[in-house]
């Protein structure tokens, strides 16, 4: 029974607490904060490039990964994660009535100002369409979690309902990267072909470490050939006969099996490999091979679609590892920030408020 006080108590607080600051000013600087975040974010998301990359190409692998490291990538994702996080803090301060209309304010304040930077897109629109509704499923998400938990309910709520909004919004990013990518599906397809070809024909795809050894594998076999021939009982006879043309094939013989060691005999086999590769790959080209293999050619026709599925699928691992529990990081401390001020003004305004001391009802951030 006094825990169950002692809650009613701190909710009175905090009512108490914020009645002494203006709310309207409290609630603008939310839907300021918001804005400026949603601005900011897909500012850096711009700026970083990582959209519109070729997956599953060798080149793409490797841009994708230096973009994703990249400084504006990284404020890209810790922007996305404050906006989160202010946004589910909403229900823990304000009824349903208030708290969307803070949020979906602030949401098209940051929207108008992407379109004042960016000009108006129907890509960024439906991004747009589905991270509202992201909004609307992560606030009713935390409306009906904050009441079952006890501890760290401000982390663990926005960590969890975040996840709802990141899907949605992964939904999002998937068409609107689609329709961009079905524009420029030859151009991709033909980076994927040639990627393809690299790696399965060329010998040199993984380097020219593995020219060199099939170099060394063919010389190794060579002068294991010419081995067996010069230690023969017919090649030894051979070296005693003074015919000129048969003193000149010996002496070409240990000339060559010699000559296999030096540097200039590895040079030589790894080059003609290579030109040989060039000139087999002239030949088996990419649509030849997607004439004969069906699930090939069904790729290469919604290659659009795999690209946008492979960044949607990266979008929602990086989202349930990393941004989720960043929201939920950036609405506890915020909360705690605002409820110190908070407190720390009514007390100087009133005098203070007499508090229990925190028993098991009591709610942590």
């Amino acid at each position: 029974m006094q825990g169950h006080v002692h809650r009613n108590n701190v909710f009175i607080l905090k009512r108490d607490c914020l009645s002494t600051m203006d709310t309207r000013i409290i609630a603008a600087a939310f839907a300021l904060m918001i804005a400026l975040s949603i601005a900011a974010w897909g500012f850096f998301l711009y700026q970083s490039g990582i959209t519109g990359i070729n997956t599953l190409t060798t080149k793409g692998v490797s841009e994708m990964l230096s973009k994703a490291t990249s400084l504006g990538f990284i404020l890209f994702a810790l922007g996305l994660s404050f906006t989160v996080g202010i946004i589910a803090l909403l229900p823990h301060f304000y009824g349903r009535q208030k708290a969307y209309i803070v949020s979906f304010g602030g949401a098209f304040a940051g929207l108008a100002a992407l379109i004042a930077m960016f000009g108006f897109a129907a890509t960024g629109f439906i991004t747009a369409i589905f991270f509202g509704i992201g909004i609307v499923a992560m606030l009713e998400s935390v409306y009906l979690k904050k009441g079952e938990l006890k501890r760290f309910v401000t982390f663990r709520t926005t960590a969890s309902a975040a996840k709802a909004l990141f899907i949605l919004l992964a939904i999002g990013f998937f068409i609107s990267t689609a329709l961009v990518e079905r524009a420029d599906n030859e151009k991709n397809v033909k980076e994927f072909g040639d990627s393809v070809m690299e790696l399965a024909i060329k010998p040199n795809a993984g380097g020219s470490g593995l020219t060199d050894r099939l170099a060394e594998t063919l010389l190794a076999s060579q002068k294991q050939a010419i081995a067996m021939i010069s230690s023969s009982q017919q090649f030894q006879n051979l070296r005693g006969k003074q015919d000129p043309d048969v003193q000149a094939f010996v002496l070409s013989m240990d000339a060559i099996q010699q000559g296999m060691d030096s540097p200039e005999a590895k040079k030589k086999v790894a080059d003609e490999l290579a030109k040989r590769a060039d000139e087999s790959q002239q030949v088996i080209t990419f649509d030849l091979i997607r004439q004969q293999s069906p699930a090939l050619d069904l790729i290469a026709k919604y290659y659009w679609l795999v690209i946008a599925g492979s960044m949607a699928m990266l979008f929602m691992f990086l989202s349930n590892i990393l941004l989720s529990n960043l929201a939920g990081f950036f609405a506890a401390a915020m909360r705690k920030i605002i409820e110190i001020t908070a407190q720390a003004t009514a007390g100087g305004a009133g005098g203070g408020t007499s508090q229990e001391n925190p028993g098991n009802g009591q709610e942590q951030q």
